[in-house]
């Protein structure tokens, strides 16, 4: 399995998502070239040339992205907060 997963072919993120640019495929597979001489010199380095391809995320976009995908455990804590501080000294 091993040996699988170190000679697999890695498949550009377009063939995952379609839509995706040409640029942004080559940008990851050279993130994840199994040669370390192809990859980038730091993750600062890829952070970099990603934030060039790809505006980032405003706060208040992620902010909904964690809504959307925490909203029910937010919601369950925020319940237990209150029931704690209504609780008498």
């Amino acid at each position: 399995m091993l040996g699988r997963l170190l000679d697999q072919r890695v498949p550009p993120p377009s063939e995952l998502c379609s839509g995706l640019s040409s640029e942004l495929d080559a940008l990851v597979l050279r993130g994840l070239d199994r040669d370390p001489e192809r990859r980038f010199d730091s993750a600062r380095a890829m952070a970099r040339e990603l934030e060039s391809l790809v505006r980032p995320a405003t706060p208040a976009e992620v902010g909904e992205w964690v809504l959307s995908l925490a909203s029910a455990t937010l919601a369950h804590r925020r319940e237990k907060l209150r029931r704690i501080e209504r609780e008498p000294d």
